[in-house]
């Protein structure tokens, strides 16, 4: 029987979801569907155009809209569904049962577009991830049995987002054909290369190839051709890319123009220090006072010391919220890691002044960080680090103000 229907409004109209499968239970709704459905026909290929709008929990906007026939025995969808700015939170049923933890914090937004054409259906999801933050640990026996949090963390960027795509083909006159176990199998092979290969999975998802985390050097060379060259951008722009490059003090200036140019990014350096730049360069930026924030949490801070420009690096989100110092030799971490020093020159074995020692503490003190990461890659304080600034200032000072009979503890 042919039937057609002309138009479909939808005004103030409420939509609930609940999955019982779960324990406990999920719900959600769309509260207040606006929208229009128009041109319904059960002719084969009539094509019914679909706009509606509403918002799940009132604050998360979602939009349907593209064309459908529901009506046919040839089925054909190509439709468009946003939802933005979701909370998290509301999906704790499925965290702690697949992810075997619970969600503290973040956003979700998703761009999803369904086509079914002659029962082919290609699924394309774009899911966007904020702030993501997992809380207590769950009993689920169907948790997946991976690092959840580690591989979380390699595929958030700098400023705290995954972005990922899930593409899905299939057919739907295929019986073991089902839309989501296949999502989350996509997904849960995205964590595994992300812990178990994560150069691999990084340079599959940003460029670089498969031996991502293979550098190559020409023999006897110290510089980078153009494929390497090639590889390192992949990576960092797989970390998250560059918004620049700041470095403590001129011993390390070195190649910093080159790697400027390369990523097309600024050189933060202090002012005091401009006198050492043996090659100036527009891309050097200099800057004065005791502190420029560069991003959200991040803050480079001017401690002086080893060189009047000395500055330390403040990541308050580092250590997983816990904060971070990169203090390249302005701190200096000694071997045992339970104190640091300082030190005028490093190759004259000159200390620093006590007054110049007082300064970095005063520099410091209004910065939380547990964390401290030194300028060797086997130079850090995982624990602890701002008691133990302290204490080692403290113990600094006694000695070289004193008579030489301090004791060291």
């Amino acid at each position: 029987m042919a039937m057609s229907i002309k138009k479909i409004v939808f005004h103030a109209g409420q939509a609930h979801f609940a999955d019982l499968s779960v324990q406990p239970n999920f719900a959600t709704g769309i509260q207040s569907i606006e929208g229009t459905v128009l041109g319904l026909s059960s002719k084969t290929n009539s094509r019914a155009a679909v706009d509606i709008h509403g918002a799940v929990d009132a604050f998360s906007p979602v939009s349907i809209s593209g064309e459908v026939n529901a009506l046919s025995a040839a089925l054909y969808t190509d439709l468009a569904l946003s939802f933005r700015n979701m909370e998290l939170s509301t999906f704790n049923p499925y965290s702690g049962k697949f992810a075997g933890y619970n969600i503290t914090k973040g956003k979700l937004t998703t761009e999803l577009h369904y086509k079914v054409d002659g029962r082919k259906l290609d699924a394309q999801h774009h899911i966007t991830v904020d702030q993501l933050e997992f809380g207590d640990k769950t009993a689920s026996k169907d948790a997946v049995s991976l690092p959840i949090k580690l591989a979380v963390a390699l595929l958030k960027d700098r400023n705290g987002v995954i972005d990922l795509d899930f593409p899905v083909a299939g057919t739907l006159d295929d019986p073991t054909f089902r839309l989501g176990p296949l999502i989350w199998k996509v997904f849960v092979n995205i964590l595994e290369k992300a812990v178990t290969a994560p150069f691999a999975l990084l340079g599959s998802l940003f460029g670089g190839g498969p031996d991502l985390q293979f550098i190559d050097f020409q023999p006897g060379h110290a510089e980078l051709d153009a494929s390497a060259t090639d590889k390192v951008r992949a990576v960092v722009k797989a970390l998250g890319g560059l918004i620049g490059i700041a470095i403590s003090h001129p011993h390390y200036y070195s190649s910093m123009v080159e790697w400027a140019h390369a990523f097309n990014v600024p050189i933060h350096l202090h002012t005091a220090d401009q006198q050492w730049v043996m090659r100036p360069d527009p891309a050097i930026k200099f800057w004065s006072g005791d502190t420029l924030p560069l991003a959200r949490g991040v803050t480079l801070i001017c401690c002086g010391g080893h060189f009047a420009g000395g500055t330390v690096l403040h990541w308050a989100q580092g250590g997983g919220g816990r904060g971070t110092l990169l203090s390249g030799d302005i701190v200096q971490i000694i071997p045992d890691r339970k104190f640091v020093t300082f030190m005028r020159s490093y190759p004259n074995m000159i200390p620093l002044s006590a007054p110049s020692v007082e300064r970095i503490g005063v520099m410091l003190e209004p910065y939380d960080f547990d964390v401290i990461h030194g300028a060797w890659f086997d130079r850090t304080v995982p624990h602890d680090g701002k008691a133990i600034v302290r204490r080692s200032i403290a113990r600094y000072v006694e000695a070289i103000r004193g008579d030489g009979s301090a004791e060291l503890h």
